[in-house]
């Protein structure tokens, strides 16, 4: 053998794989020269198809966004509708009744009309809390600090968390359609608290750093392994997953910091941006 090489008890081979070339050494120890061998693959088609389905997954992504958006605005109508036509003209309706009260003077009469007066205010009340379930009008009279802090009580108040909202008082200009996306984000996440994280109590601060608005949830519930997150996105319905797929379609960005034991921080974020055209 030459100085330098090396004696191979058996056939020895080293792949070195490219993006487009496979090469192959070989050696025996029957032969005094070494063999080389380069195969190469033409990958133009599969990296064609690569990019068409990163295309396609692009386009999904704006489709479901606009989609999402176009929910939104709908939802708002609908909740003007409500409280506009048929919320108004329950509280007449009830308001007629009310003065039929002095004309009938018989107990039965008034009774039952009693009975009606009751129940229009039960079905007023039932559409109140509809109309800001489709869509709260906080969020589009007083802002998205307003609608989050709105909503934080109602949790509270409804599942005896202790809250706490800090808000730094700076302007935040969002699109009526990012205040929408942002809003529903967190009030899901909050859902998840009260339904995963066992919590006594949550935070929920808003602040406006450089050009981007950001919003802060912290409880002191039982907190999860961050490593087994991932895995777990797709299992929990629109929660996790579809607020990291929708904030990232505008630009916004979210990050979990949890240890079992020591309760949960979630950061959400999203750019300033000019009023997006509705469609």
């Amino acid at each position: 053998m030459k100085t330098g090489e090396k004696k191979f008890d058996e056939v020895e081979e080293l792949v070195l794989e490219l993006d487009m070339a496979r090469i192959l050494f070989a050696e025996e120890e029957e032969e005094e020269e070494a063999r080389i061998v380069v195969s190469l693959k033409d990958i133009t088609e599969r990296r064609k198809a690569e990019e068409a389905l990163s295309k396609s997954e692009s386009q999904l992504r704006a489709v479901s966004l606009e989609l999402s958006f176009i929910e939104e605005r709908e939802r708002k109508r609908l909740a003007l509708y409500l409280h506009d036509e048929i919320g108004q003209s329950l509280v007449l309706l009830r308001m007629k009744f009310g003065s039929l009260t002095g004309i009938w003077g018989s107990k039965s009469r008034k009774q039952d009309i009693q009975q009606i007066r009751d129940l229009l205010e039960k079905v007023i009340d039932q559409t109140r809390a509809l109309t800001f379930e489709l869509s709260p009008p906080v969020l589009y009279q007083l802002g998205l600090e307003a609608a989050i802090e709105w909503a934080a009580e109602r949790i509270s108040q409804d599942y005896g968390i202790e809250f706490k909202f800090n808000d730094d008082g700076m302007i935040k200009p969002l699109s009526a359609d990012i205040k929408a996306l942002m809003f529903r984000c967190v009030r899901e996440l909050m859902m998840n608290i009260v339904k995963h994280a066992k919590a006594r109590k949550m935070t929920v601060s808003l602040t406006r750093r450089e050009e981007r608005v950001f919003v802060v949830m912290e409880d002191d519930g039982v907190g999860f392994d961050v490593s087994l997150l991932e895995g777990q996105l797709k299992r929990v319905g629109f929660g996790l997953f579809s607020v990291r797929e929708r904030l990232g379609a505008v630009g916004g960005a979210y990050e979990f910091q949890s240890e079992p034991g020591r309760g949960t921080r979630i950061t959400l974020s999203v750019p300033l941006k000019e009023e997006m055209p509705s469609s």
